[in-house]
């Protein structure tokens, strides 16, 4: 897990699926590596709509409270 955010580039229209189980190997977006995760500890990925094309700071913590945005937790780690 990497505690710096990623810095991606959002298309507008576009959807995506940030990774909440810190398993993807296509960080920080979703390659489905949740569904081998057993049932009690399974995070299911934070799905949403890029609203304009912008770069943005995705949490790579995973302990945001904006998620799938980076609001600096991983400084208080």
């Amino acid at each position: 897990m990497k505690k710096q955010p990623y810095i991606v580039q959002l298309e507008k229209g576009k959807n995506y699926a940030w990774c909440k189980c810190s398993e993807s190997l296509n960080q920080p977006f979703c390659d489905g590596s949740h569904t081998e995760i057993e049932a009690e500890q399974k995070r299911e990925p934070v799905l949403f709509k890029a609203k304009q094309d912008v770069e943005v700071s995705l949490c790579g913590c995973k302990e945001s409270e904006s998620a799938p945005y980076c609001n600096g937790s991983h400084l208080d780690n």
